[in-house]
C-alpha cells in the first residue's frame, strides 16, 4: 500500500489527502457515536470492535506518516487522522467500555451532553491536555487518562515535527 501511494503524482496525493480529510474524521465520529450508544445499551462487542478499529487506524496513520517517499501533505493527513482523530476516539470507546462493565469511570458534573458525547468530549480534552474539570475520572480510568494525556503530548509533538520538517527542508534548500 505504501509503495502504491508513493508512486502517485503530487497532484494525486493532494486529492487523496482531500478525500482523507473530508471523509475519515466524519466517518470515525459517526461510527464511534453509534458504537457508544450500543455500549451504553449493553452491547460490549460494539465498543471492543470500535476501539480496535480506531487503534488500527491510528497505527496505520502513524506508519504511513513516516514512510519513505511519501508526499508531505499526505504525511500530514495520515498523522492527523491517525493521532488526532483515531486515538482519542479509541480512548472514548475505552471509557465507555469501562463504564459499561464497572459503572464507575467518570463522575459527571452538570452536563448538557448526551452519553456518547460525554466520552468523546472528555477524551479530546484529555488528549489535548486541556482538562476543563467538568468530569472526574474514577478507578482505573484515572490511569487511562494519564496514558491518554501522555500519548496526546507525544502525538501532538510528532504532528508538529512533521509540520516543522517541511520548513526545515525549505530553508535548507535555499
Amino acid at each position: 500500500m505504501i509503495g502504491w501511494i508513493s508512486t502517485l503524482s503530487e497532484r494525486d496525493q493532494i486529492r487523496l489527502v482531500f478525500i482523507c480529510f473530508a471523509t475519515m474524521p466524519l466517518t470515525l465520529t459517526v461510527m464511534t457515536n453509534q458504537s457508544l450508544h450500543l455500549v451504553s445499551e449493553g452491547h460490549i462487542w460494539a465498543g471492543i470492535i470500535m476501539v480496535c478499529l480506531n487503534l488500527l487506524l491510528c497505527g496505520l496513520g502513524v506508519l504511513y506518516a513516516f514512510a519513505p517517499r511519501m508526499g508531505y501533505k499526505l504525511r500530514v493527513a495520515c498523522l492527523f487522522i491517525g493521532s488526532a482523530v483515531s486515538l482519542p476516539l479509541a480512548f472514548a470507546g475505552t471509557y465507555a467500555l469501562i463504564q459499561a462493565l464497572t459503572q464507575s469511570c467518570l463522575v459527571v458534573g452538570s452536563s448538557e451532553f448526551e452519553l456518547g458525547q460525554i466520552y468523546r468530549y472528555f477524551s479530546f480534552t484529555t488528549f489535548t491536555t486541556l482538562g476543563y474539570g467538568e468530569f472526574t475520572p474514577r478507578g482505573i480510568c484515572r490511569g487511562i487518562t494519564s496514558i491518554e494525556a501522555l500519548s496526546g503530548i507525544v502525538f501532538i509533538g510528532l504532528f508538529i515535527s512533521v509540520l516543522v520538517e517541511r520548513n526545515r527542508i525549505t530553508i535548507k534548500d535555499e
